[in-house]
């Protein structure tokens, strides 16, 4: 991610002789992190079903399966994180 805008055009000119580069603006990361999510099947499908309707553009999970990481509208964000904490940690204790 980067948070000062105006970098953004330096770095697309510098990526772009490598790949395609396409910039979306607007979005949120959010980190999901810890040991059960790949070693309980459930922890994930909770996850996933915590944010139906919710558009996510982007899913990353780390080759360690500690961090799993989504992107979300920043309209959206806040839904997102609230829903994906009830699910995790209000649902399960």
């Amino acid at each position: 991610t980067i948070d000062d805008a105006k970098k953004v055009d330096a770095l697309v000119g510098d990526l772009t002789p490598l790949a395609s580069v396409e910039v979306i603006r607007d979005r949120t990361v959010i980190a999901i992190v810890g040991r059960d999510l790949t070693r309980e099947p459930d922890v994930a499908a909770k996850l996933f079903a915590s944010l139906h309707g919710i558009p996510v553009s982007m899913m990353t999970l780390a080759s360690t399966g500690l961090n799993l990481s989504i992107a979300v509208d920043d309209a959206r964000a806040d839904e997102a994180l609230r829903s994906i904490h009830r699910t995790l940690f209000e649902e399960c204790s």
